[in-house]
């Protein structure tokens, strides 16, 4: 039994390590939204700090209708019986820096260096509660970066996709603004 639990949460690691681009990318809201606008301040040099919102509030999101859809390999055909909202873009470097740096103000963080973020994970059947990285800022790919006390996105990639946000990174950043990634199946549709 002990290692069927230990393969079963193995499994569950490398489908949530698979998608965590695009949960990361994408999330979901199921109640209405209101219109929202704002762009982030610009400033020049090497390195752009951003400046901080309490929402996100440059994107745009879409209506997926309820309805069926075909699900998995096998074209299973299965249904969803509620409208949700969908972020049409992917989450930007921009925005992840926002998050991060009121997430740190507000001590929603844990260990913060010029290598990595971490910070709690509640827990799930899965998962023991406990410290997780959200975003691996050592890769050679991330464009975000912390120095001084602060995070900074690389000049000229403020609107590209945040990368290496691991899921529980993007797991916090959605319920940080009170929003929630989508299920596999919402993802499907």
């Amino acid at each position: 039994m002990r290692n069927i639990l230990n393969g079963i949460k193995a499994i569950e690691l490398i489908i949530k390590e698979m998608l965590v681009i695009v949960i990361a990318a994408t999330l979901l809201i199921s109640n209405s939204l209101e219109a929202q606008t704002g762009s982030g301040d610009k400033s020049a040099g090497e390195n752009t700090p951003i400046r901080m919102r309490e929402r996100i509030t440059d994107c745009e999101w879409v209506s997926i209708p309820p309805g069926p859809y075909t699900y998995g390999k096998g074209n299973q055909s299965l249904s969803i019986d509620y409208e949700f909202f969908i972020m049409k873009y992917e989450v930007s470097n921009e925005q992840y820096q926002s998050y991060l740096t009121l997430a740190l103000a507000q001590g929603r963080l844990g260990l913060v260096n010029d290598t990595t973020v971490q910070g709690y994970y509640a827990g799930d059947k899965f998962w023991n509660p406990g410290q997780r990285e959200f975003l691996d800022l050592d890769d050679k790919d991330c464009r975000i970066h912390y120095k001084a006390g602060m995070f900074l996105v690389e000049k000229g990639y403020e609107d590209h996709p945040v990368v290496e946000v691991t899921w529980f990174g993007a797991n916090a950043f959605a319920t940080f603004f009170k929003y929630k990634l989508p299920t596999e199946r919402a993802w499907e549709k």
